[in-house]
């Protein structure tokens, strides 16, 4: 009898110990547009992000809202693993207009796989892309413009 509790007892222990280990964070992004009714406005900022943009007008009303989700059951499982982080947060994504500037490559790294972001006139040719593509397993990204800025809200 006390040996079934006992079993018994290491059995809860191991399944809340399971169930502890396997905890989803909420750290992908869902976003939605929205209607918002503030009134329209503009702004300025300077931004720091894949290049430095001095003087983007940020447009008031809000266009999206971005609230932090869990994503499961992908299929089929993509190939890369991919960083984890904490949860997300709330975001309201504001329309942005930058001047034009030079963008410096990036890497980064997702479940779908690697990215590797060229500058702007950096792109390779179609056969070259494909070949790096197959050697390095990168997916090439180019970026442009920046045409949203997402706050943290609450």
């Amino acid at each position: 009898m006390t040996t079934n509790r006992n079993l018994r007892a290491a059995l809860v222990g191991a399944a809340l110990t399971m169930a502890l280990a396997t905890v989803v964070h909420a750290d992908h992004l869902e976003c939605s547009p929205i209607k918002d009714s503030a009134p329209r406005a503009t702004y300025t900022a300077d931004l720091t992000g894949l290049a430095a943009n001095p003087r983007c007008i940020v447009k008031v009303p809000a266009k999206l809202l971005c609230v932090d989700t869990t994503k499961t059951n992908v299929n089929p499982p993509p190939p890369g693993g991919g960083p984890t982080g904490g949860n997300a947060g709330k975001f309201v994504c504001y329309r942005i207009k930058c001047p034009r500037t030079a963008f410096t490559p990036v890497a980064v790294a997702d479940q779908f796989g690697r990215v590797r972001s060229l500058g702007r006139r950096q792109i390779p040719r179609r056969e070259d892309s494909r070949r790096r593509r197959l050697q390095l397993g990168d997916r090439l990204v180019q970026p442009r413009a920046a045409t949203m800025l997402c706050a943290p809200s609450s």
